[in-house]
């Protein structure tokens, strides 16, 4: 069966998870799904919650495909690209955890919210990604994780010349 494809790009907000859902709805049960990212994240609670969708779909549907392709899948992107069962980028892509930090600007949550949602991505990384450790997400933090190290630690699945 031929994959289902859908494009992220932009901000990840309400209306991506939306149209998220909706996609997700009209696909068969077990048709695979190429989900294409070009983001610099968004909303990281949304990010999350979009990624749970992933998990419980897969959870239903042990055999459905999810197979992401990264140009650029940045903090909330980068907890939806690490869901997917392959995980695909060029040499040029930019893959970037963000971990929450307590002295972000702007930040008007409570610093024990703020240190509960960073152990939160750090547990869901490490249950998607088993090789990648809290030291490596912690020193990669904000900036783009090497071609080599995404390989090694099986972050990505498969590099291509484009996509």
């Amino acid at each position: 069966m031929e994959a289902k494809k859908i494009f992220t790009i932009g901000e990840i907000n309400e209306e991506t998870k939306n149209e998220f859902k909706s996609f997700l709805r009209e696909t068969k049960d077990n048709q695979p799904i190429e989900l294409y990212f070009n983001s610099w994240g968004g909303n990281t609670y949304i990010g999350k919650v979009m990624g749970t969708f992933i998990y419980c779909i897969k959870k239903r549907h042990p055999s459905r495909r999810f197979i992401h392709r990264g140009n650029i899948a940045a903090s909330a992107a980068f907890r939806l690209f690490i869901r997917g069962d392959e995980r695909i980028v060029t040499k040029d892509s930019i893959i970037q955890p963000h971990l929450p930090e307590p002295n972000e600007q702007g930040n008007t949550i409570t610093h024990e919210s703020l240190l509960k949602e960073r152990k939160s991505v750090l547990l869901m990384i490490k249950g998607t990604l088993p090789l990648v450790t809290e030291e490596d997400i912690t020193r990669y933090n904000n900036q783009p994780l090497p071609l080599e190290f995404m390989v090694n630690k099986n972050i990505v699945t498969k590099v291509v010349d484009q996509f």
